[in-house]
C-alpha cells in the first residue's frame, strides 16, 4: 500500500569504476528509460528518482535486467524514502556516525543500529565491528545484536557461547552458503566483543524455526507455480510478518540494539512505525539510525548482463 501524500526527490549515487564506456552508456540509457534521472561524474552515477511515495515491501516493481539490479535500486529509495518521512538519519561510515553520535539527538545510553543485508555479497563491512565498539563504548549500557538466524530451540544459548558458537555442527551447516558466511562474520565479531564486554553484549535471534523457514520455503514455490506473475511479490510475505514481529519485540528491549536484518524487513520495520505514529517521548525511532555503506547502494548496478 502506497501512501499518496508524501512526496521525495530520492538520489542515489553508484560507483561505475573499472565499467567499460558502453555499459555505462546502456545503464544510462536504461534508467532514463524507466523515467530516473542520470548525472554521470567521475566514477559514479547519480540516480534521481522523483515523486518517490514509501511503500510497504510488497507491491512489485521492476525486474532486475541488463545491468541495472532494479529491485535492489526500489528497495533503496524505498528505504532512503521511508527515512526521510521518519527523520532516521542514514550513514555510510564510521565517520559519519560518530560525528552523529555528538549530536544532542544520540547522547541517550540507548541507540538502535539497523544494518540492512542484501543477501547479494558475502562479507561484512570492516567497519560494522567498530561501529558495535563505539556505541558500546559512548553508552554504559548493554547492547543486544540482533541477528536474522533461525531460532530453534536451544539455539540463542549456543550461539552466545563463543566456546560453541562456531563450531557446533548444525551452524556450521549454516554458515557454509553466502549468507551463512556473513553471519559467521558477525558471530567472530559478536565474540571478540563479548570477550571485551562480557554479559553487556548478547545475540537475539529473530528469525524462524529451521522448520519453520523450510515449510514456508515449500510453500513459496508452490505459490510461485500457481499466482499470477502481477501477484509474486506478494508471496512469502507471512514468514516476513512473523520475522517483523520478533523485531518488534527486540526494539522493547533496553539498552542499544544494532539488528541485521534483510532490506525488506528494514522497509517493512520502518513502514509499520510510520503507520503507527511517531511518539517524542522514549520511542525507539527517536534515537535510530540506518547504516548503509556506499558499497551496498553500488549493487544496484551489476557486473554482469541480466536478461
Amino acid at each position: 500500500m502506497k501512501i499518496k501524500n508524501i512526496e521525495n526527490t530520492i538520489t542515489i549515487s553508484v560507483s561505475i569504476k573499472n565499467m567499460g564506456q558502453e555499459d555505462i552508456d546502456r545503464v544510462i540509457e536504461d534508467l532514463k528509460g524507466e523515467g530516473f534521472d542520470v548525472k554521470k561524474r567521475d566514477e559514479s552515477l547519480e540516480i534521481i528518482a522523483h515523486r518517490v511515495r514509501p511503500h510497504e515491501e510488497y507491491v512489485g516493481g521492476l525486474r532486475t535486467r541488463g545491468l541495472v539490479n532494479y529491485p535492489l535500486l526500489d528497495d533503496i529509495i524505498n528505504l532512503k524514502a521511508i527515512c526521510n518521512v521518519l527523520g532516521v538519519p542514514i550513514v555510510s561510515s564510521l565517520e559519519e556516525l560518530l560525528k552523529l553520535y555528538q549530536t544532542s539527538r544520540y547522547e541517550t545510553n540507548e541507540t538502535t543500529i539497523i544494518i540492512p543485508d542484501i543477501h547479494l555479497n558475502n562479507k561484512v563491512s570492516k567497519e560494522v565491528e567498530d561501529i558495535l565498539r563505539q556505541t558500546l563504548e559512548k553508552s554504559n549500557k548493554g547492547l543486544i545484536l540482533g541477528l536474522e538466524f533461525p531460532s530453534d530451540p536451544g539455539f540463542e544459548d549456543l550461539i552466545n557461547d563463543p566456546a560453541k558458537n562456531l563450531t557446533y555442527p548444525a551452524f556450521k551447516i549454516m554458515f557454509s552458503g553466502i549468507a551463512g558466511v556473513t553471519l559467521e562474520e558477525l558471530v567472530k565479531i559478536f565474540n571478540k566483543l563479548k570477550n571485551e564486554y562480557g554479559e553487556r553484549v548478547r545475540i537475539k535471534l529473530i528469525d524462524l524455526t529451521q522448520k519453520e523457514i523450510f515449510e514456508f520455503g515449500i510453500q513459496l514455490m508452490f505459490d510461485l507455480i500457481i499466482t499470477p506473475a502481477e501477484k509474486h511479490p506478494s508471496l512469502g510475505y507471512e514468514r516476513n510478518r512473523r520475522v517483523l514481529e520478533n523485531i518488534l519485540d527486540l526494539l522493547k528491549t533496553g539498552g542499544n540494539r544494532a539488528i541485521w536484518t534483510g532490506i525488506a524487513h528494514v522497509i517493512d520495520l520502518l513502514f509499520t512505525k510510520f503507520k503507527e505514529g511517531k511518539s517524542e517521548n522514549k520511542d525507539w525511532i527517536n534515537n535510530t539510525v540506518v547504516y548503509l555503506p556506499q558499497e551496498i547502494q553500488s549493487y544496484a548496478i551489476l557486473k554482469k548482463t541480466v536478461y
